[in-house]
């Protein structure tokens, strides 16, 4: 069996990501991480979306996503974003600083089989 890079559209072979930023954000919603810093919000996908298209030019091919899930991040976004740029988006699964997270969160209840069915939901079918 090849290496693959499973995106947020596809597996990829390394070869075809190209040049890849490690740590971006192309989407963070309203919620408690944008009342702590409104400046955080990244609400505009057509403004992502023409940054992702400079990228491209630049010669940028993929990037890593670190927006957690739980936390402002959004995989369909993602993946609209990807589809329309052809930028491979690698999405990170992962919690953040617990800050970042209030005592209310549902990430502090979930069991161990209910976070893995969240973060395989999210991969492509």
């Amino acid at each position: 069996m090849r290496a693959s890079v499973i995106t947020v559209l596809e597996p990829v072979e390394p070869g075809e990501l190209g040049f890849c930023q490690a740590h971006e954000h192309l989407c963070i919603e309203a919620g408690y991480i944008a009342e702590l810093n409104p400046a955080l919000l990244i609400d505009e996908p057509s403004s992502t979306a023409v940054d992702l298209e400079i990228y491209r030019i630049a010669g940028g091919r993929a990037l890593v996503d670190a927006q957690p899930p739980g936390c402002g991040h959004n995989a369909r976004v993602m993946a609209e974003l990807s589809r329309k740029t052809e930028i491979h988006v690698i999405a990170s699964t992962e919690f953040h600083l617990m800050r970042f997270y209030p005592r209310e969160h549902w990430i502090h209840e979930k069991t161990v089989s209910e976070l893995t069915a969240l973060f395989c939901g999210e991969l492509p079918k």
